[in-house]
């Protein structure tokens, strides 16, 4: 397997029921967890990676297999490097390279090794600030990208060495040719599909320019880097990077100023929670960076309730914004819905406009083949739903479930019974209504078709307690949160 591969296989969601690993601990299950420990801090979990590296950190198997222990303090490395601290970055990649001399001879040196080994020594190379010293870990970093049998992962390697080469050539105060070899690196892994080290590569690279006053070239690369995070799986350290630099920058570089300046400080803040951070500001020198840069009357309290306020502010604009095209309202509500589900594992169809009772489908499919259906509705007028709004709802309701056992809108699949039915609303329903709905789903789907309503409220509430989701809903390209 080389990086790249264990770079998608660190993606995929988290397991739900992982504290239950950690509370029964054994030799058995350490590796599941050092793998979930890789995932949290790979996607920028960084408060669940705390609480996982130190269980295992503590636990007695940890020394069963010697390269748990690597493992674990490489992630601990990592997090240092992420959060900004340097002193223990750098303590902790030394005590890597010496695991690693420990339970390697020579002669048994393999991928892993030298993935690990070039990973300590490649992050130290960040740090070191002294030209001399940095050659010498660049000269390691070819060593041991020259050693790896993969030609992806020597490609990989070669990616990262050119931007180290920037940033020697930056400290020898040589500009001209560091922006050249920043641009190679970037150049390398775009051609290669290496899109997570291409973001990493890019951002090191804007905080270059900053430190030259070349905040045009700052703005652009990390204005890139947040469009394009969702397709990144986010690697949320350089989201935190990317906002610093845009907090940073004048403010005549920024394209809508005050707006965007307020933009980039809500999503930030929305990151700092999903992370589990966000209690933290004090204790990481990148964090408490960024607080000195925002201005207190810009902060959002996470104590209480200006975060779910403004969360719920910004739902409501998407809810009643007008398409430019059609004029109509209520399509961002629709796509933040369908976007929803889909990264809840749904595939999601959305139904004609003509299907008045039901606006999307969504298919679950279970382990062993079996889908389930629910039909969900979005309403985005500001009044609660009334008996009115459901005047008709029978008849409309039988039309669509004849059109939905023909499988035309679907897929092909054959929708002849819902598990569910989902409105999602502004406002509540009047209780005369919820019973008309209730009736007339029944009257057509049967007392198994579970009936649920949803307002903006109980949805802000949902949407903060499934942090990954919220993340990958706010950096939508497609909604445009703003």
């Amino acid at each position: 397997m080389n990086n790249q591969e264990r770079i998608t296989k660190r993606e995929h969601k988290l397991s739900p029921d992982l504290w239950e690993e950690l509370d029964n601990l054994n030799a058995s299950n350490v590796e599941e967890l050092i793998e979930s420990l890789e995932k949290y801090v790979s996607n920028g979990f960084f408060g669940a990676a705390a609480e996982l590296s130190d269980t295992l950190e503590s636990c007695p198997y940890i020394d069963k297999n010697p390269s748990w222990r690597v493992r674990v303090e490489l992630e601990r490395m990592k997090r240092y490097y992420c959060l900004g601290f340097e002193n223990l970055m750098i303590t902790s990649s030394n005590r890597v390279l010496g695991y690693l001399e420990h339970i390697y001879p020579k002669k048994s040196i393999n991928d892993n090794y030298l993935l690990w080994r070039g990973t300590a020594v490649g992050h130290q190379g960040w740090i070191i600030s002294k030209p001399n010293e940095l050659e010498k870990i660049i000269k390691q970093c070819k060593d041991i990208r020259d050693k790896f049998q993969n030609e992806k992962d020597k490609d990989d390697r070669t990616c990262f060495i050119y931007a180290l080469e920037g940033r020697l050539f930056y400290l020898r105060k040589d500009y001209a040719t560091a922006n050249e070899c920043f641009v190679k690196a970037i150049r390398l892994a775009e051609n290669n599909r290496f899109l997570r080290s291409s973001a990493h590569i890019k951002i090191i690279y804007a905080e270059h320019l900053a430190l030259q006053n070349e905040w045009e070239k700052v703005v652009t690369y990390a204005n890139e880097f947040l469009l394009n995070a969702a397709e990144l799986q986010f690697k949320t350290h350089l989201l935190i990077r990317a906002f610093i630099l845009l907090l940073q920058a004048p403010i005549k570089y920024l394209i809508n100023k005050e707006e965007d300046f307020q933009h980039y400080v809500f999503r930030y803040q929305i990151l700092l929670h999903a992370m589990g951070l966000s209690q933290s500001q004090n204790l990481n020198p990148l964090l408490a960076k960024a607080k000195e840069i925002i201005p207190k009357n810009k902060l959002i309290d996470f104590y209480y309730a200006d975060l779910r306020t403004e969360l719920k502010r910004r739902i409501l604009e998407i809810a009643v914004k007008k398409n430019k095209k059609n004029k109509k309202t209520g399509e961002g509500f629709e796509k933040l819905i369908k976007l929803y589900y889909e990264l809840l594992n749904y595939q999601v169809f959305k139904l004609p406009d003509d299907f008045e009772a039901i606006d999307l489908i969504a298919v679950y499919s279970m382990p062993k083949g079996e889908k389930s259906f629910t039909a969900i509705q979005v309403k985005s007028g500001k009044a609660k739903i009334t008996k009115r709004n459901l005047s008709d709802y029978s008849g409309k309701l039988s039309k669509a479930k004849e059109e939905l056992e023909t499988g035309k809108y679907t897929g092909g699949m054959r929708v002849k019974s819902l598990s569910g039915m989902h409105w999602y609303s502004i406002e509540t329903f009047h209780k005369h209504a919820f019973d008309i709905l209730m009736r007339d789903v029944e009257n057509y789907f049967g007392k198994d078709c579970i009936v649920e309503t949803t307002n903006i409220d109980k949805l802000v509430d949902t949407l903060l307690s499934k942090y990954e989701i919220l993340v990958k809903i706010i950096f939508s390209k497609e909604l445009e949160i703003e």
